[in-house]
């Protein structure tokens, strides 16, 4: 098997623009505002490849990640929990 983790938080971190303060030009709170958004939803998510597997299938799985404990785990998207009966 051949498997490669992807993290773009990690990515867009670094390119992240300096923080604007109160008084500065309008660009630069769009700049940010519009990292923010890129990042918003890749944070703590991680996609796992699957490249290679002998007689087995290969594609993307999107994982939660918990960067403070290097642990990845199931995410499951909000469309696919169960509806709550009240």
């Amino acid at each position: 098997m051949v498997w490669f983790v992807y993290r773009e938080e990690y990515y867009l971190a670094s390119s992240e623009p300096e923080h604007p303060v109160p008084g500065e030009p309008t660009e630069k709170f769009d700049k940010y505002n519009k990292w923010e958004e890129k990042i918003a939803p890749a944070r703590n998510m991680a996609e796992l490849i699957i490249a290679k597997q002998r007689h087995g299938a290969t594609g993307k799985v999107r994982l939660k990640f918990e960067a403070k404990i290097t642990r990845f785990s199931d995410h499951i998207e909000a469309d696919h929990l169960p509806e709550m009966r009240g």
